[in-house]
């Protein structure tokens, strides 16, 4: 055991050939892939290799970027199973009163439900992949009230109708959440997803307001990002106690 509370095992003890994982070390040290700075290798629940580079160590908290949105599809469906959160066609709208008044009123943003931001097929004006998307991350994240903007955005498209990578929809969700849960959405996290698979260091990224920013920049160690992926695995499973429904990790899967 880990002073953190994993399992560890050797490559060869998982059945795991060692030449091919010793080339993929030597070729991050080399240079080959820049910008790689851990791999860990998780098998049968046991870490059975771990490597960091570029000097980050094991304690080093990293960004996820874009993996965030799994972190906040979990809790959803924590939220989900303990009945805050009647379910994922549930509309957002109504979570959001004090946005009554926008300069994009469309009825159409009625119908936005979690799965349309869980999807990122809410149908926003918000395309991170385009410098000029009036939603762009970039821009969102210069703003002041962040969940506004996303909000006050125009449509590209209806609800459901297609889909465009957009942080900010599920920054919207994050805040749903927390009204859906009654409690920040960090506090939601520890007591129901971090607490249970012991994770204990972390960083959330807050908007001007104060919310969590559910849709990027949350920060874990390697380690702990690998027992999330673990309970990806054990399909919602940690130890003794089931974190979140299998059914939905089944979903978030299929997704």
């Amino acid at each position: 055991m880990l002073d953190d509370g994993w399992a560890v095992g050797t490559p060869e003890a998982s059945g795991l050939a060692t030449a091919p994982l010793d080339s993929l070390i030597y070729a991050v040290i080399s240079g080959k892939f820049p910008g790689v700075h851990s791999v860990l290798i998780a098998k049968n629940g046991r870490l059975v290799s771990e490597n960091y580079f570029e000097g980050f160590r094991h304690t080093t908290l990293h960004d996820l970027r874009s993996a965030t949105p799994l972190v906040t599809a979990l809790l959803t469906g924590i939220a989900i199973d303990q009945g805050l959160l009647p379910g994922v066609d549930t509309p957002v709208r109504p979570f959001f009163p004090e946005y009554d008044s926008l300069q994009n009123p469309d009825p159409r943003k009625s119908l936005i439900t979690v799965r349309h931001l869980l999807t990122m097929t809410a149908g926003f004006a918000c395309n991170d992949w385009s410098r000029t998307s009036l939603g762009n991350e970039a821009k969102m994240l210069r703003g002041e009230d962040w969940v506004k903007l996303i909000w006050d955005l125009p449509l590209s498209f209806s609800p459901g109708e297609a889909w465009s990578y957009c942080a900010g929809g599920v920054m919207v969700l994050g805040g749903a959440l927390a009204h859906a849960t009654g409690q920040p959405l960090p506090a939601f996290a520890r007591r129901h997803l971090f607490e249970p698979l012991g994770i204990e260091e972390y960083r959330w990224q807050f908007t001007p307001q104060g919310r969590a920013y559910a849709g990027g920049l949350l920060m874990l160690r390697p380690r702990d990002f690998a027992r999330i992926g673990q309970l990806i695995i054990n399909r919602g499973r940690w130890g003794e106690q089931q974190v979140v429904s299998a059914e939905w990790v089944d979903a978030v899967v299929r997704s």
